[in-house]
């Protein structure tokens, strides 16, 4: 092992916590200075760069030599695994986060994670969210992610719900506790020390988008016969710790399936692509591989097949009038005939709680509501204005938050101040509040391009606005501002925050999907339906918008500009 170039360099302040950020990286030299520069361009400055140069034959170092106090150790080729290791055994920092040479971290990546390590001191790691990038670093579709709030472990054994390596920020000292990285593992290395870790201490999930997994035909998760194997072989080393606990068994045996299924239907969609090309023997070979790595769930794939491409076969070969048959018989399987849906209690013109006069204990949109704002008390803290529905925030008030004000609008109640909107309050005084919080407020204001710029003036720099926004809403027939003037949808939240905050800054989110838009429409409450139905979220349906802006002087960071070095 050989060490390359300013190994005694200190980093920038200090004062403040140091992050160490390992760079894998093997054969990805061309991709290796977007990885550099999204760490050289984080709000957070108090940072180390190593470089682990895993037996590159390219100009991995010469190019990790062209930037100034970046550390770069070569190795023979060990693997990922022991590419980790030894970019945190020449690590400093209290925190360690290991990023891979192709992918790269959004410019609040370290704050946020060192956001959610002083909220949550007893965490072992935190984590957070990814989205896809391509090759050329446009961006892909986002991959949907839910916020896991409690039980890690079990939702690890479900499987992995943080994907990406470079989402996590681990507190270095839990090495020392668990391990290292495991360098029989050729893969799946990371799931295997997130159930390590889990298992025995407390972790942190949030929900901030914070890097980005570049796609390319590269990328070791593209082989499901290789991923699937360790994969389960990972899964599988947790049984000793599962068979005692009959939640853990549960979860383990759901992780078996859900891996099974994952992997399986790529393997039979790679095996239909195959043959589709006129590559009879390779499909064959991808077939066999599927039948023996995933029996639990084969039937169910090999029925799939058969209904895509058997059908298809059966097609090719007939004559245009057993076509016609085919292609009927094909739409009576897909679709239920015109007239025969059933729609038993919902059907009739009438919501059904306003009919049997219901008074559910939690309104689904309320439900969401109050999600968001626990998923974000990481933010609620200091002096914090409070508008719209007053009280919501006293059951999620914690000791970071200092003092609170109310503002109620138009005839509110139990509130300091009283407005009839929001496109003027400067006697509240500029710069004044470390978080705004917005309950179902925006949408009874007709000014909004004015309220954001008021809203914008009240935060203090560094300070944080949440908003929840009405998607799918119920119209009151009435003048009153309870009719409210709008309802929005992702895009049109972000486009309006965007006039005043910086796009980085800007995190918005839709709940929602049409069974739980169905039952707020007809008045239902949340013991209506599961958690997992209520989890769910589709695009189509965006029943409650929730929005996260932080209004961030740029070159500045959150720690400097307030002086919270670990507090």
């Amino acid at each position: 092992m050989q060490m390359r170039h300013d190994e005694r360099q200190e980093p920038g302040n200090s004062d403040l916590p140091l992050v160490s950020v390992a760079i894998a990286c093997y054969n990805q030299a061309h991709f290796l200075p977007t990885a550099i520069e999204s760490v050289r361009a984080q709000s957070y400055t108090n940072f180390e760069i190593i470089i682990v140069d895993d037996g590159s034959v390219d100009d991995t170092a010469q190019i990790a030599a062209a930037y100034p106090g970046v550390r770069c150790i070569q190795q023979a080729n060990q693997g990922l695994s022991a590419a980790r290791n030894t970019g945190l055994l020449y690590s400093r920092g209290e925190f360690v986060v290991f990023l891979d040479a192709d992918d790269r971290l959004l410019p609040r990546a370290l704050e946020v994670g060192l956001l959610c390590m002083q909220a949550y001191p007893e965490s072992a790691f935190v984590s957070g969210h990814f989205r896809y990038i391509n090759v050329d670093g446009s961006p892909l579709s986002e991959f949907p992610q839910n916020q896991v709030q409690d039980h890690h472990y079990l939702a690890l054994l479900r499987g992995n719900y943080i994907g990406m390596h470079a989402a996590v920020m681990y507190r270095r000292s839990i090495f020392e506790e668990v391990g290292h990285f495991d360098t029989s593992l050729r893969a799946c290395e990371d799931y295997d020390i997130y159930l390590r870790i889990a298992r025995t201490f407390p972790v942190y999930c949030h929900n901030e988008v914070i890097t980005e997994y570049r796609q390319h035909g590269a990328n070791m998760s593209g082989d499901p016969t290789f991923m699937l194997q360790h994969a389960l072989g990972v899964l599988r080393r947790q049984q000793p710790y599962v068979r005692k606990d009959p939640a853990r068994k549960r979860a383990y045996r759901y992780g078996l399936l859900a891996w099974q299924a994952h992997y399986g239907e790529r393997l039979f969609e790679r095996a239909a692509q195959r043959r589709a090309g006129g590559n009879t023997q390779q499909a064959n070979q991808l077939l066999v591989a599927a039948l023996r790595r995933t029996p639990l769930y084969a039937g169910y794939h090999i029925a799939k097949w058969i209904y895509g491409h058997g059908y298809g076969l059966l097609y090719r070969l007939s004559s245009p009038a057993m076509r016609e048959q085919i292609a009927h018989r094909l739409y009576q399987i897909s679709a239920p005939p015109v007239g025969r849906v059933r729609f038993g209690d919902l059907g009739r013109v009438t919501p059904v709680a306003q009919a049997n006069r219901l008074s559910p204990d939690l309104r689904i949109d309320q439900h969401y509501i109050e999600t968001f704002i626990a998923s974000q008390a990481l933010y609620l803290r200091g002096n914090v204005l409070e508008i719209g529905q007053s009280g919501l925030l006293a059951k999620h008030q914690g000791p970071r938050i200092t003092d609170v004000t109310h503002l109620a609008l138009g005839d509110g109640q139990d509130a300091e101040t009283l407005l009839d909107d929001l496109s003027c309050a400067d006697h509240l005084g500029a710069d004044s509040f470390d978080c705004i919080l917005l309950s179902d407020v925006l949408h009874r204001l007709y000014d909004l391009a004015a309220t954001m710029r008021t809203l914008y003036l009240l935060l203090k720099p560094g300070g944080v606005l949440l908003a929840t926004m009405p998607g799918i809403g119920l119209v009151k027939p009435s003048a009153s501002e309870e009719a409210g003037y709008w309802t929005f949808t992702r895009y049109s939240a972000q486009k309006l925050l965007e006039q005043v905050f910086d796009n980085e800054m800007i995190c918005v989110e839709a709940k929602g999907n049409v069974l739980a838009a169905t039952a707020f429409l007809q008045g239902l409450s949340v013991e209506g339906l599961t958690p997992e139905e209520l989890a769910y979220s589709d695009p189509q349906f965006q029943l409650v918008v929730t929005a996260r802006a932080i209004k961030y002087p740029v070159g500045a960071s959150v720690f400097e500009k307030r002086g919270e070095q670990g507090s």
